[in-house]
């Protein structure tokens, strides 16, 4: 054998050995993207367990919540202004799935599922008086989104 010989196989090697790398590096950014996707979920599982537990836990925190989703004129300025904060703490909430979908972190069905509790949400007068309050500090694409949510819901 010749060294012209012995240099065609080591390039057949190397070659060999650089696809097989390449499948390696795909298989492994495959795995990474669904445990990035599964971490994204369950964050904002976490998150929405969070809230809902602060209106489960505290009765004086579920009035609040369903008097001002019902009527916010009847609550006093400083009951407003928690049930504000309350609401926009939801729609950080959807704002994060949001953003999660329009990256493609979590799948269509999560957002849809999520868009239709939001939509929901949105049929009562306080919780629209808060966002048209709110609605200005979060992203346009969101606030486009949301608005025709609210629109629907009507």
């Amino acid at each position: 054998m010749n060294w012209d010989a012995i240099g065609a196989i080591g390039e057949i090697l190397g070659a060999i050995g650089v696809i097989a790398t390449l499948g390696y590096l795909s298989m492994q950014i495959r795995q990474n993207t669904t445990a990035v996707k599964a971490s994204a979920y369950q964050s904002i599982t976490e998150h929405l367990a969070e809230i809902n537990r602060a209106v489960v836990e505290d009765p004086e925190m579920s009035d609040l919540s369903h008097k001002g989703a019902t009527d916010l004129n009847s609550l006093s300025a400083r009951d407003q202004a928690r049930f504000g904060a309350f609401v926009v703490a939801r729609l950080r909430h959807y704002e994060n799935i949001y953003y999660h979908h329009q990256k493609n972190l979590i799948e269509s069905e999560v957002w849809d599922a999520h868009e239709n509790v939001l939509r929901g949400m949105m049929k009562n007068p306080g919780v629209r008086l808060a966002w048209s309050n709110a609605k200005a500090g979060f992203p346009k694409s969101f606030s486009q989104a949301v608005d025709k949510i609210a629109e629907g819901s009507e």
